[in-house]
This record gives structure tokens, C-alpha cells and sequence, in this order.
């Protein structure tokens, strides 16, 4: 069937939406190829009329035509830009769990929202998010919806006068957030033996911490021991958690002060108090301990610094 017989066929001459562009848009797109669909879309874009918006995630804010991103670390931030978006139309973009959709469902039966942003199309039917719509913080798939008109209800099927909604997500997530960050615990020997080389194990201390990224974690403490008595100072983070790496990388360096004690090395002391530093799901992870230490310490990652690289 050509399209010509689709629109003969298609089109009652008592359907009151027949002076409707958007219905012999609609008819043209239900009835063509991929291929098709979009040699009609840009025939109706250049001529001023957008009715299939086109929406992607990006790393900054109005990002160039194209440059999208489905790939985002925990703790990203996500923009969002609509094109082909009926000009001058108030919108609402919602960011949701992947999921599957029905045409004309309701946006209040959608499973966990995110969030959600609203705004207006420009003259060249165009929204982007000059802030990010949100920061990723949790693993999973995501899908961005944008309700155009704000009518409660979505729409991605070419039936009727219906306005299509904006969709990245409606075949397979719209994007990814993972983990590829790293918690340590470092423990700094504060013992007297360490006296000749304290600056040493400071830079090298320092230069660990300016090496994380944003969404690492981390905990430093000096560790010592005498007359049977350890010591231990928290340098970042205390005895029961870690630090976020968040830009404050220059910050939490200035806070690895040098060795100062005429205490003695005690190995039992970093594997005792550093395993408690990590959450209690990560406790369980099992390193090997020194042979002197009282039982095998679980912890996720650990560093003991007292052989510290030259400067």
C-alpha cells in the first residue's frame, strides 16, 4: 500500500481532526518503514512543524547536536536536552527506572520517579536543562520521559491527533549508572622508626588521596604503640566510616599531617581498627592478615604505609 492509499484509506472525511497537521502526520508514520518515517519527519521539521521529539542524556548542559551519553559513573551529573519538540510548548521531563510502557498509559502508573523538571520548548522547539536534572547516586537503568503538553498521559504510538511524548528508554534503557569506585583505608605507621622518612610517608600519603576520583571513598589514620597501649589519630574520616571523595581531594590532603611519636610499629593495630572503618556489608570481605594479627580482619581494600616512595 503506498501512502497515498494509506491517507485515501485512512482519512474519514467526517473526522473532525482531519484539518489537523498532525493527523496526516500521524497516518504517514503508522504506515511507513524506519527508513520512511524519517524522510516524512524532516519534510515536516523543514517546513516548521515538529512532532516527534527527540530526547537524550548528556554530560553538560546543551550539549551539541548528537552528543549524547548513556554511561554514567555514580555520582555524574545528567542533563537533558529535547529537540523537535513543538515550539513554544510547557513540558515535563521525568526521570524513571527503565521499564516497559503502554501507549496512553498514565504517568501516575510509572514505577519509581526520580525526579522530575518542568520548562517550555524555545521558538525552535528546543528544552535543555541548564542544571543537572540529577546526580546519579544509585547503580541501575534509567529511562527519561518528557510529557509534551503536560497532559498526564504518554503517548508514542502515531494514532489520531495524539502529540507524541519524548522517549529515550523506550527500547532498552535510556542509560547506565554504575560503580567503579574504590574504598580504602589507609593506616599511616606514627612509630618512631619512621622519624627519618615522616615526609616522605606524608607526600606519598597526599599523593594517594590527589590520585581518587569523585565517588571514591576513603579513611586515613596514623597508627602507634607502646607499654602495651595503641594509639591510633584519625587523619580522614573516623573509626566507623569513610570520606567521599567529592573535589575535596586538596582538602583531605592537608589533613595527613607527618609521623611524630618515639612509639613503637605494632602490625595488630591498622588491621584491627581499619576493618571497622568500612559499612557492615563490606566487613565480610576477606584479606589476608598478618600472621601476628589476632584473627583474619575483613575489609574491602587496606594500605599500610611504612615503606614510603622517595620523593
Amino acid at each position: 500500500m503506498t501512502l497515498v492509499d494509506a491517507l485515501i484509506n485512512d482519512v474519514s472525511p467526517t473526522e473532525p481532526l482531519r484539518y489537523k497537521p498532525r493527523y496526516f502526520y500521524n497516518i504517514l508514520m503508522r504506515n511507513s518503514t524506519p527508513s520512511n518515517q524519517l524522510v516524512i519527519d524532516k519534510a515536516y521539521s523543514d517546513s516548521g512543524l515538529y512532532f516527534t521529539p527527540q530526547v537524550i542524556s548528556a554530560g553538560v548542559s546543551n550539549p551539541p547536536e548528537g552528543r549524547d551519553k548513556n554511561m554514567y559513573r555514580i555520582g555524574d551529573p545528567v542533563h537533558v536536552k529535547v529537540t523537535n519538540c513543538p515550539q513554544n510548548t510547557p513540558l515535563t521531563v521525568y526521570i524513571v527506572e527503565d521499564q516497559d510502557y503502554t501507549d496512553g498509559m498514565n504517568i501516575s502508573a510509572l514505577n519509581t520517579i526520580i525526579c522530575q523538571v518542568s520548562g517550555t520548548s524555545d521558538n525552535d522547539g528546543v528544552w535543555f536543562s541548564s542544571t543537572p536534572v540529577i546526580t546519579t547516586s544509585s547503580v541501575g537503568d534509567y529511562d527519561i520521559l518528557v510529557d509534551i503538553g503536560n497532559n498526564g498521559v504518554l503517548h508514542f504510538a502515531y494514532n489520531g491527533a495524539n502529540i507524541r511524548d519524548g522517549f529515550d528508554g523506550l527500547n532498552g534503557p535510556g542509560f547506565t549508572v554504575y560503580d567503579d569506585g574504590i574504598d580504602v583505608v589507609v593506616a599511616l605507621d606514627n612509630s618512631g622508626s619512621m622519624a627519618g622518612v615522616s615526609g616522605n610517608l606524608q607526600r606519598t600519603a597526599r599523593a594517594l588521596l590527589g590520585y581518587l576520583y569523585n565517588g571514591d571513598r576513603v579513611n586515613m589514620f596514623k597508627f602507634s604503640s607502646v607499654d602495651q597501649q595503641n594509639y591510633v589519630t584519625n587523619l580522614v574520616g573516623n573509626s566507623t566510616n569513610l570520606i567521599t571523595i567529592d573535589n575535596n581531594q586538596s582538602i583531605l590532603m592537608n589533613s595527613v599531617s607527618v609521623s611524630n611519636t618515639t612509639h613503637n610499629t605494632n602490625l595488630n593495630v591498622p588491621f584491627n581498627s581499619g576493618y571497622q572503618r568500612f559499612s557492615s556489608a563490606l566487613v565480610n570481605w576477606p584479606i589476608i592478615s598478618p600472621k601476628r594479627a589476632t584473627r583474619p580482619m575483613p575489609c574491602r581494600s587496606a594500605v599500610h604505609l611504612n615503606f614510603p616512595l622517595a620523593s
